[in-house]
């Protein structure tokens, strides 16, 4: 027999090995005095059954074969009219001495030199001496050779004795160590707990070092102020002026002593705290490849039953991970395994027929950084359709069609995590890549997750779910809204600022910043969370003042967090910035298992419960928001200003115009091309219509002349504003229909506005 090859292996079949056999050795001794135990016979029994299995899946044949003949015997005393003697059972001692033996050896010890037919005869030759039990179901007298069985009486009469003996030898010769031991998952989880609440004793007490400083501060300043002058001078007078001044410098020494003693305390507090804390978080710690190994066989007969030929790989499977992520996460992995394999991998005709190999691949990996563990589901199939997406989002009114236009293709990907796209209706139009993904999302955001989508149709996609390193704490940026503290996940912050209210800018109805070169929405925190006092504010109200109140200091600055979720990025408008910190997960209560934008609670060092934010509701909060905000605006636009429907490809330009044409006192709706353009048309009442000519889809030469065609749209004034500046194509916008043409080269906001204000 050779020794097991893979590390991972010998340490598991070490622990469970040395479990059975000190089960069977204990549970032996017993039987051997009392026979009928059938308590102590089933465990036994259960023992040597686990110990075979085991030994089957790691190849360790001797070791199967030997409590497979165990385990037959032991069955004697659980059938109905057998009988199990003190004799009987004293056979199994030789066996029992012969696998822990060749258990040191598979797992690299000394060679056992055990010989296993002879002691299989051994046993034979007792059993033969009883007709009843000669035939015991599985035995493998067929293994033993004739010499074995000939010899069996010589070993039979002595090898008891002779094997016992050795045990007692090996036993005494040996330092007796317990490396490993099992405790109950329910035991771990309880020291989590108490971890956590061991960090949160070391947050007040580090509070409580900081008042001590701070009356070591005032007592400093009042040792120097008048007051205490004037007191010592006083005494003097009374002739007590020693005594006064000594009691106040012994006070001060106290207070200074008393000091410096805390913040020994809690620098070791501190330190002891951080070890518990890893070691704690480290015993919980497992190998996905705990459930990795368990998808080559679901991929392999998922495939065969499709028709289709898959590669499959597997990577990271030594990334460790807290066990109840691993726990977890096995469901939803398969559900996106299952998904990738039936829907997202095409068959071999039609990848071929794509010009694509005939083998489709598909891989599971994972990977740890400082913050996050990664998983990632990829294959090279089909891939998701936003534009296929979105239309079946409108018909299952999941969303409305504002809501979907203010979406980018990423997030319009990610409405397949949506319950409405689990229906067998959906497994047709998109390729079926939604069923059960709804279970994937909300698995992973309980495990205080994220999961994003990169996909190319045609191409193939990749899941990629991030997830906490550990559940028991996480790191926040605590702010502040309306005098109440808020703990947004550190990991989802990606920076903070200070704004000065003239850079914001509105597009489309929403408040806008730039951002490393992009326009980044922004929106107050406690219009997000529904938690302005005024609520007999209209909504428009709403936006306009907490722009202007929410973070209002002195210099007349905004503070915004900025937010990544996802493939979302938005910023959020607070009042104060109070800390960054370490804090401990508390759940919800029962009746509230799930509460909109939270995810979790914790306890502060003053005792206050705050609200752990959730990322990813936010994001789906702020869009939402976006959508009724603008409907609300263009209602509001109907009634009040000019309308101009600005039509301009370019996000920087399209910015730049649209603050152009409200400094002068119209509202302005926005299109990206013509045929966004003609959309808008049909929803608002434009006074004038403002276009670039070079666009994508329909560009504004088309869109002029797709206007004119229209009668009800006939008074409505067009202005072209192109860096086409050439004769020919000033002549080409007038026939098309324009009313004006203004080159970019020579562009003057003022003639905008000028040429407005005649036309309208």
């Amino acid at each position: 027999m050779t020794m097991i090859e893979e590390q991972e292996f010998r340490d598991l079949f070490k622990e469970e090995s040395e479990e059975h056999l000190l089960c069977m050795d204990e549970g032996l001794l017993g039987l051997e005095k009392d026979p009928s135990d059938l308590t102590r016979l089933d465990h036994v029994f259960r023992a040597a059954h686990s110990l075979k299995g085991a030994a089957r899946m790691l190849y360790l044949p001797e070791i199967e074969m030997l409590a497979h003949r165990c385990e037959d015997v032991l069955r004697l005393g659980k059938s109905d009219g057998k009988t199990l003697t003190t004799e009987l059972v004293a056979q199994l001692f030789p066996l029992l001495s012969a696998m822990h033996k060749l258990v040191d050896e598979a797992l690299g010890g000394v060679k056992a030199n055990v010989d296993v037919k002879h002691l299989l005869a051994a046993l034979e030759q007792h059993l033969a001496g009883e007709d009843e039990v000669v035939m015991i179901e599985g035995a493998e007298t067929d293994s033993l050779d004739d010499e074995a069985v000939e010899s069996s009486s010589e070993v039979r009469s002595d090898a008891s004795i002779v094997d016992r003996a050795e045990s007692n030898n090996r036993v005494q010769q040996q330092d007796y160590r317990i490396k490993t031991i099992r405790v109950p998952t329910r035991k771990l989880d309880g020291l989590l707990n108490q971890m956590g609440e061991l960090i949160v004793a070391r947050g007040r007490v580090s509070q409580r070092l900081l008042d001590i400083e701070n009356i070591a501060e005032t007592w400093d300043e009042w040792q120097r102020s008048e007051a205490i002058t004037t007191g010592v001078q006083r005494a003097s007078q009374t002739g007590r002026k020693g005594d006064e001044k000594t009691r106040f410098e012994q006070m001060g020494t106290m207070i200074q002593a008393l000091y410096h003693a805390s913040s020994e305390d809690m620098t070791r507090l501190e330190t002891v705290t951080d070890k518990i804390a890893d070691e704690v978080r480290n015993i919980r710690l497992l190998p996905l490849a705990t459930i990795f190994n368990l998808f080559p066989r679901l991929v392999r007969d998922q495939a065969n039953e499709q028709g289709k030929k898959i590669e499959f790989n597997i990577q990271g499977g030594d990334t460790l991970a807290d066990k109840q992520i691993v726990e977890e996460m096995k469901d939803p992995l398969m559900h996106m395994l299952r998904n990738a394999v039936d829907h997202g991998i095409e068959t071999e005709a039609q990848r071929m027929g794509g010009g694509k190999p005939a083998v489709g691949k598909l891989t599971v990996s994972a990977y740890q950084s400082s913050t996050n563990i990664t998983i990632e589901v990829s294959d090279d199939g089909r891939g998701i359709d936003p534009e296929v997406i979105g239309r079946t989002a409108l018909k299952r009114k999941l969303l409305g069609q504002k809501e979907l236009e203010s979406m980018s293709d990423k997030q319009i990907q990610a409405l397949i995590f949506s319950p409405g796209f689990s229906t067998s209706q959906f497994v047709t139009d998109i390729s079926g890549r939604g069923v059960g993904m709804d279970v994937v999302r909300n698995n992973v955001e309980r495990l205080k997750g994220q999961i994003e989508i990169e996909s190319e149709v045609g191409r193939g996609s990749m899941l990629r779910i991030l997830l906490p390193i550990t559940l028991s704490s996480t790191r926040v940026l605590i702010a502040s809204v309306n005098g109440r503290p808020y703990a947004i996940p550190a990991d989802a912050v990606n920076s903070s600022m200070h704004l000065d209210k003239s850079i914001i800018f509105s597009i489309e109805g929403r408040k806008n910043i730039t951002f490393q070169g992009s326009a980044l929405h922004v929106v107050a925190l406690s219009e997000l969370l529904e938690v302005d006092e005024q609520q007999l504010e209209s909504r428009l109200g709403k936006e306009k003042g907490r722009l202007e109140t929410a973070s209002n200091d002195e210099d007349g600055y905004l503070l915004c967090v900025v937010i990544e979720s996802g493939n979302d990025r938005f910023g959020l408008l607070v009042d104060e910035l109070l800390d960054e910190r370490e804090v401990v997960v508390k759940p919800h209560g029962s009746m509230l298992k799930r509460v909109r934008n939270v995810s979790n609670v914790t306890i502060l060092d003053s005792g206050d419960v705050c609200m752990i934010l959730n990322p990813q509701d936010l994001a789906r909060t702020m869009r939402k928001h976006v959508a009724v905000f603008t409907e609300e605006l263009e209602a509001s636009v109907k009634q009040g200003k000019q309308v101009v429907l600005l039509v301009e490809d370019s996000m920087t330009i399209r910015i730049q115009e649209k603050r152009i044409l409200e400094g002068g006192g119209y509202e302005v709706v926005t299109a990206v091309d013509g045929l966004d353009a003609m959309n808008k048309l049909v929803t608002i009442q434009a006074d004038a219509v403002v276009s670039d000519i070079v666009m994508p889809n329909i560009d504004g030469l088309e869109l002029t002349a797709m206007i004119r065609r229209e009668s009800k749209y006939n008074d409505i004034p067009i202005i072209l504003v192109t860096a086409l500046a050439s004769d020919e194509d000033k002549k080409a916008g007038l026939e098309a229909g324009a009313n004006a043409y203004i080159s970019k080269p020579r562009f003057d906001q003022k003639i905008l506005l000028e040429t407005l204000g005649r036309l309208i």
